[in-house]
C-alpha cells in the first residue's frame, strides 16, 4: 500500500466529513448579480463550504471582484483575512471562478485550524473574534471574612477587562481590599484576588439584565492577631492559593457606552490559612463581597 498516497486521502476524507462552513458571499464589479450566482453555484460544489442562507451566521466571508484592465478580465478572490488570489479570464468566466475558488477555499483558516472540530465551538470562536467588544471596568466593594466566629469587612477596589459577545463574556479581574483595623482580636486585614471570569447574561438586548459568573484564580489572605508563641503579641500571618468564585448581579444601561452593575460574590478558597510558626491562625476562610461597578 502506498502510505504517502493514503495520508492525503485520509486528510481529505476528514475535511469532507466535517460540516460545511457557512460562507457569506460578496461580489463586486460588472454584472455583479450574475457573477454572484455563478460563485454561489461553484461554492456549493465544494464539500468544505456552502453559501450562507438569509439570516444565518457566517463563519467565513468570501469576497470576489471582477475587473477589466486593458481589455482583459480578471477575477480576484479573498477568504476572510487571507491574501487575495487573482485569475485571468482567458476563455470562460466559470472556469476562472472554479480555479479561483479551488485555491482560495483551500486556504480558509476556519478549515485549516481543525476541520473535525465541533461547529458550535468554531462558531463561538469566530463570533468572539469578529463581533466581540473589549470593555474595561472599575469596582468598589466590601469583602467580609469570618475568623473565630467574628466577621471583618474590608473596603476594596477592583479593575476588570473583559471581551464580550452576545450573552456572555470572558475577562480578568484584579481586586484588593485592605483595612489595618485595631483591637486585640484575630481579624483579616487584607484580601487580594487575581481571577479569570466567565459570565452569562440573561439577555443580550435588554438595557438591564441579570447575570451569573464563575471565577477561578489566585487568592491571598492576610491576618493579624495574637500569637500564643509570642506571649500574646500581635503578629501577621498570610496564606495564598487557588480559589473559586461565584458571582451574581444586575447590569444596567447596557445600551450606553458607560454601564453600571450591582453584584455579590462568594470566594471559596481551596486552601486553609495556617500559620505554623506564630500560630496566629488556623482556619478555612471563605469570603463574601458586595459592590458596585462601572464599565466602559
Amino acid at each position: 500500500m502506498n502510505v504517502r498516497a493514503l495520508v492525503p486521502a485520509l486528510l481529505f476524507a476528514g475535511a469532507a466529513g466535517a460540516a460545511p462552513t457557512a460562507t457569506c458571499v460578496d461580489v463586486q464589479g460588472p454584472e455583479a448579480e450574475a457573477v454572484r450566482r455563478l460563485v454561489i453555484s461553484e461554492l456549493d460544489r465544494h464539500p468544505t463550504h456552502r453559501a450562507a442562507t438569509n439570516g444565518e451566521e457566517c463563519l467565513s466571508h468570501l469576497r470576489v471582484e471582477l475587473i477589466e484592465v486593458g481589455g482583459e478580465r480578471y477575477v480576484t478572490g479573498r477568504i476572510n483575512t487571507q491574501v487575495p488570489h487573482r485569475e485571468a479570464v482567458t476563455e470562460d468566466l466559470d472556469d476562472a471562478v472554479s480555479q479561483l475558488l479551488r485555491i482560495v477555499l483551500h486556504s480558509d483558516p476556519m478549515r485549516l485550524e481543525d476541520p473535525a472540530r465541533d461547529d458550535w465551538l468554531r462558531r463561538q470562536k469566530a463570533l468572539f473574534r469578529r463581533r466581540g467588544v473589549t470593555l474595561y471596568g472599575v469596582e468598589a466593594f466590601e469583602v467580609a471574612g469570618g475568623v473565630d466566629g467574628r466577621f471583618t469587612a474590608l473596603p476594596g477596589v477592583a479593575l476588570t477587562v473583559r471581551r464580550e459577545v452576545d450573552q456572555w463574556h470572558v475577562g480578568v479581574r484584579l481586586a484588593g481590599a485592605y483595612d489595618p483595623g485595631d483591637g486585640d482580636d484575630l481579624r483579616m486585614t487584607a484580601h487580594v484576588a487575581a481571577q479569570l471570569e466567565l459570565a452569562v447574561f440573561a439577555s443580550d438586548v435588554a438595557p438591564t439584565t441579570v447575570y451569573g459568573a464563575v471565577l477561578l484564580g489566585l487568592e491571598h489572605q492576610r491576618f493579624q492577631g495574637p500569637s500564643p508563641v509570642a506571649d500574646g503579641a500581635r503578629r501577621v500571618a498570610t496564606a495564598t492559593g487557588f480559589g473559586v468564585g461565584l458571582r451574581g448581579g444586575v447590569e444596567l444601561f447596557r445600551a450606553n457606552e458607560a454601564r453600571m452593575q450591582l453584584f455579590v460574590q462568594a470566594n471559596v478558597p481551596a486552601f486553609t490559612a495556617s500559620d505554623d510558626e506564630g500560630e496566629v491562625v488556623d482556619a478555612w476562610v471563605p469570603t463574601l463581597c458586595a459592590g458596585v461597578g462601572a464599565i466602559f
